[in-house]
């Protein structure tokens, strides 16, 4: 594995992203840098959509509002977890 500093890492970090390395911090490993693997698959959340309708016909408007919301976020964060 390769390992480079984090000057030189901040520097170019997409240059990076394909391989996996170690970031150092005066020589000390600081964190593990990895691609996605290209079989990697993001959580299916049309489930959760499905349920939160379903639901929904017992909620108020507000609380679907609310649902939508955190879905959104939720679907937010797996995008993000997904691209590191």
């Amino acid at each position: 594995m390769k390992t480079i500093p984090l000057s030189e890492f901040k520097v170019n970090p997409s240059k990076f992203m394909a391989e996996e390395i170690t970031v150092t911090k005066n020589g000390k490993p600081l964190s593990v840098v990895t691609p996605v693997a290209a079989d990697a698959q993001q959580p299916d959340l049309d489930g959760i959509k499905f349920g939160i309708k379903l639901i929904a016909s017992m909620m108020t408007d507000e609380e679907v509002d609310n649902a939508k919301q955190e879905i959104a976020q939720l679907r937010e964060q797996t995008v993000e977890a997904a691209n590191g």
